[in-house]
């Protein structure tokens, strides 16, 4: 069973996240923000260490240094990702790792796949 929450050091105080409320984490400097839907919390605990006590399913990297909560993406196209009130850029080799994560539905071909797609010439995906 994955936690609900986890702890975060800022300061000299920890931080409760709770992991439905994640909105992203990125780096800054020397420090790694992590935003949520109550608020950021800025701390000197590595982007990489974050990462391995998520749950694996729960995130995913949008650039290098910033990794998104899969369950708050509104949507995405090969250039930005959305979540409630915010938009972050997405590098190409990002991209192709988002696809391979989630399940992607497209109505003008008619077909269903989670597995990596393409965006060809027109815009459109393709398995």
């Amino acid at each position: 069973m994955s936690p609900d929450h986890i702890f975060i050091s800022s300061g000299n105080r920890f931080h409760k996240l709770n992991l439905e409320d994640l909105l992203y984490i990125e780096t800054a400097d020397q420090s790694t923000i992590i935003v949520t839907t109550q608020g950021k919390i800025t701390t000197s605990v590595d982007i990489t260490l974050i990462e391995k006590n998520l749950p694996a399913s729960l995130c995913c990297h949008v650039q290098r240094d910033c990794l998104v909560s899969l369950q708050q993406i509104i949507s995405f196209d090969q250039h930005t990702v959305h979540l409630p009130g915010i938009e972050l850029p997405l590098s190409r080799k990002y991209c192709s790792l988002l696809k391979e994560r989630i399940k992607l539905m497209d109505a003008e071909t008619d077909f269903f796949c989670d597995k990596s797609m393409a965006i060809d010439k027109d815009g459109r995906l393709t398995c």
